[in-house]
């Protein structure tokens, strides 16, 4: 993580907005990267998210893209 913050230190853009997801992959304070009842993978290659990881961010994604639109 502490890489991840130093790259987007770097980035001065104005327009530009980040925005967190790993609160959807915690469960029991730990970080998942598969459902383990469906032994389905969240994640591909430690960062690419697969189809069940990226519906598990749907949510998150649905409120970006609302507050985007809002702004315009």
């Amino acid at each position: 993580m502490r890489y991840v913050k130093k790259r987007f230190s770097l980035i001065k853009c104005k327009k530009c907005q980040f925005f967190d997801i790993s609160h959807v992959f915690i469960e029991n304070d730990k970080y998942l990267t598969f459902d383990r009842d469906q032994m389905l993978s969240y994640v591909d290659n430690s960062i690419h998210l697969t189809g069940p990881g990226i519906k598990m961010c749907e949510p998150v994604f649905q409120k970006v893209a609302r507050e985007v639109m809002d702004t315009i």
